[in-house]
């Protein structure tokens, strides 16, 4: 491989990476705006100041919640699409 091909595949390389850092930010951007839309966020923040464990051990009906509070833009689209998290 030549200077040239190494500098087009860095030039690439460094173009697709500005690309994701730009897609992963308005990823981020829109689903946090989609959750507090719909979703309390003073009630997200104490959902996910709660221990998961301790919410598992003692069976407690946040626990789910909990989950969804830290899925960030995985929510965003399960709330999209009406999905969510059972247990069973």
């Amino acid at each position: 491989m030549n200077s040239s091909d190494e500098s087009q595949d860095s030039t690439k390389n460094s173009l697709e990476e500005a690309y994701r850092v730009q897609i992963e930010e308005a990823i981020r951007k829109e689903s946090e705006r989609r959750v507090t839309e719909a979703h309390d966020p003073k009630e997200i923040s104490r959902l996910q100041s709660l221990s998961l464990v301790e919410l598992a051990k003692s069976d407690d009906a946040d626990f789910v919640p909990a989950l969804m509070a830290r899925l960030g833009p995985v929510r965003a689209a399960l709330d999209g699409h009406g999905g969510g998290i059972g247990c069973y």
